[in-house]
């Protein structure tokens, strides 16, 4: 359980959110909308 826990600390909660568009060209359908991305 604690390796678990680990995993999770180290790759849920140590990203940064950014609100807008990404400035990578993902190919997301015309119908979608980016609001937001993160950064790990």
């Amino acid at each position: 359980m604690l390796y678990f826990e680990a995993i999770i600390d180290s790759t849920l909660f140590d990203m940064k959110w950014k609100l807008g568009k990404t400035e990578k060209n993902y190919e997301v359908p015309a119908d979608y909308k980016i609001v937001g991305y993160c950064i790990s």
